[in-house]
């Protein structure tokens, strides 16, 4: 966890509170020279914490400038030539906005605060030459108005007193914002309660003078002690138009629930330390020189999300490859059993070279008689085409054979064709005339078919050489039943 060091400073003592964890370790160092160098030597063992200085001295000042309300960069040069004209503005300075004022014109009211510390101006240098950076430089007067918002938001204007280890700090607010912070250290001898009551005749005159207050105006006063009451303060004469109110450290401490405060310091330094920690919007007081740069700050904090979300990627990317490997030696030790256990079932096939044959012989005829279902279409097709148009002849009855062109049969054979028995008749009450030039010119058409290979008329006469070829039918007489032999073109077997 990263470790924080916050350097209290005040007019005789540093207190730099050490915080790590949920732990806090108070040590005390002085504030002469001696002091300083056993502070550094310290500093130099902590490098990697962050440091910041809150101050609570006498040598703080605050002071309210009205400026015209104008742009942004004409505002920079007016602000630029104020801090010139301001004395107290050589050393450790700030300027923020602290409101608007609407009259006549538009004008903005700035508080322009100076700390004027030699110590912590050469403790700044002393770090700067030792390369220890700080993350700022605050005042708890500028911490108070953090608080106010908190407790009393409803007030627009008040003050704060509160009195501490002989030192009397009075505080004015207007609408939460600081306009007037004094620290007055109080000798043991004097009357105390005389002098806080003249101290807050004072602060009122000086708040009618700057015209924050008006003469008839009330004021708002709030006591912080650590033992007084309001009847211990009110016993002395307060100044007219004061409205007195008591307020304890312990008041403050329950209203924000903070866990106990460390030993060593008091409520309101407690209350500043964590309205410096919690808030972001401070003015800070520490020149650019010895300032963390704020773009290396971010890139390292970059550097280290990215580190962050680079060893959750590599570290899910290894879970996800050993669950992939797990997943396939799984995978191939399953292969291997299912190998192992089908090696040992695996039957002992033996056949001879005989059987091997006859069995690819009978599949190649299957194959052949499968494929060979659909001739049958095309031998109708080729037939339909010649015999249609008979008007004296009529088919009775076709038969369809498909087989090997070789005799005897063979397996081995791949040459098979289709012969196509078909039995005519004549019809009845028909011309004799016209009979036999229509078997004629059958016959003609079936011859000049491409398919057909050869065409043998079963019912006719004998006879030998060319005549049987041309299917010659001269007689004396026309049989009332022809029947032709027809073989179509020799068709050859695939084989798988």
């Amino acid at each position: 966890m990263t470790q924080q060091l916050v350097i209290l400073v005040g007019n005789d003592q540093w207190r730099v509170l050490h915080m790590k964890a949920r732990q806090c370790e108070l040590r005390v160092f002085s504030a002469s020279d001696d002091g300083q160098q056993l502070l550094l030597d310290w500093l130099r063992q902590h490098t990697a914490a962050t440091v910041y200085f809150l101050t609570d001295i006498a040598d703080e000042h605050y002071h309210v400038e009205v400026l015209p309300h104008v742009g942004r960069t004409a505002t920079k040069q007016l602000l630029t030539r104020r801090l010139a004209a301001w004395p107290f503005a050589q050393g450790l300075h700030a300027v923020h906005k602290v409101g608007t004022l609407k009259g006549l014109r538009k004008e903005d009211r700035y508080l322009f605060s100076a700390i004027h510390s030699v110590p912590l101006r050469d403790c700044l240098q002393a770090m700067q030459k030792q390369a220890l950076r700080v993350q700022g430089v605050y005042t708890q007067a500028l911490c108070l108005p953090c608080l106010h918002a908190h407790l009393h938001p409803a007030e627009p204007q008040c003050c704060y007193v509160y009195y501490a280890n002989q030192q009397l700090r009075i505080r004015y607010l207007y609408q939460s914002r600081l306009l007037f912070s004094r620290l007055i250290t109080l000798a043991p001898d004097d009357s105390i309660h005389a002098r806080i009551l003249n101290e807050i005749a004072q602060t009122r005159l000086y708040l009618i003078s700057q015209h924050w207050l008006q003469e008839t105006q009330s004021l708002k006063l709030f006591w912080l002690n650590e033992d007084a009451t309001a009847s211990d303060l009110a016993a002395e004469q307060l100044p007219a138009g004061i409205k007195l109110a008591c307020l304890t450290y312990a008041d403050v401490h329950r209203h924000f629930g903070w866990r106990a405060v460390p030993q060593g310091l008091n409520t309101m330094d407690w209350a500043a330390v964590q309205v410096m920690l919690s808030t972001r919007q401070l003015p800070n007081f520490a020149p650019p020189a010895v300032l963390i740069n704020k773009h290396i700050a971010h890139a390292k904090r970059k550097i280290t999300t990215a580190g962050g979300l680079m060893l959750g990627l590599f570290i899910m990317i290894s879970w996800i490859s050993q669950q992939c490997m797990e997943s396939v030696q799984l995978t191939l030790h399953q292969g291997k059993q299912n190998l192992r256990h089908w090696q040992g079932a695996k039957p002992d096939w033996q056949f001879s070279y005989v059987e091997l044959r006859r069995i690819q012989s009978l599949s190649q005829a299957v194959q052949g008689l499968g494929s060979s279902t659909s001739l049958p279409d095309h031998a109708l097709a080729v037939l339909q085409s010649s015999i249609s148009g008979l008007n004296i002849w009529q088919v009775k009855e076709i038969e369809w054979r498909y087989g090997p062109a070789q005799e005897p049969f063979s397996l081995a054979g791949s040459d098979w064709i289709q012969t196509v028995t078909i039995t005519f008749s004549q019809k009845e009450n028909t011309d004799s005339s016209n009979v036999r030039q229509e078997w004629q010119s059958l016959l003609e058409k079936l011859r000049q078919h491409p398919d057909i290979v050869e065409l043998t008329e079963v019912n006719a006469a004998p006879a030998s050489g060319n005549a049987a070829r041309q299917g010659d039918t001269q007689g004396s007489s026309m049989p009332v039943v022809q029947t032709l032999k027809i073989k179509l073109r020799s068709w050859v077997r695939v084989a798988a």
